[in-house]
């Protein structure tokens, strides 16, 4: 009776260990698949925020160079104009052409052999990502005009100087 009791033992111990060994692997492939899941949703959603940046520096460029076409006068500052007109537009075409992983990799080696002009970039981007906000905040409110969006900063930030009172 006692070698069948240790039998059974064995035989339960056994089987709890196979399913132990199932339930393992089962929830290790889950993992993966959620985390593939999760990259993908992820490189999506930054190859969209990509797209929309990479058009809203080539919008920028297509403004600056009607500016300057529509001057009589040839200037310095119409040639800073055109030279930013065309930097903003090579960089919405290398943006287009590039995966987001590949924005991040070139970012870091471009980071690390030239700091100073990296941080100046980086400012750079951070006007034009905020000028593209602002100009999708703008079209979602309905502002048609550029003192419309002026006059609307205005009074909301009047209206919170006297809520702050």
């Amino acid at each position: 009776m006692a070698s069948t009791a240790t039998d059974s033992a064995q035989e339960v111990a056994g089987t709890a260990k196979q399913e132990a060994g199932r339930t393992s692997a089962e929830a290790q492939r889950q993992a993966k698949d959620l985390l593939r899941q999760g990259q993908s949703e992820l490189n999506d959603q930054a190859g969209a925020q990509q797209e929309r940046l990479a058009g809203g520096l080539r919008a920028i460029s297509s403004e600056l160079e009607q500016m300057v076409h529509g001057t009589e006068q040839e200037g310095m500052a119409s040639h800073v104009v055109c030279w930013v007109a065309a930097m903003s537009d090579d960089a919405g075409q290398w943006l287009e052409q590039r995966d987001p992983g590949d924005v991040v990799t070139e970012g870091k080696h471009f980071a690390r052999r030239r700091p100073g002009a990296f941080i100046l970039a980086a400012a750079g981007l951070g006007l034009v990502v905020g000028r593209v906000a602002v100009d999708g905040i703008e079209q979602n409110v309905g502002v048609d005009q550029p003192h419309d969006a002026l006059r609307m900063r205005r009074m909301s930030s009047s209206s919170s100087r006297s809520a702050a009172i």
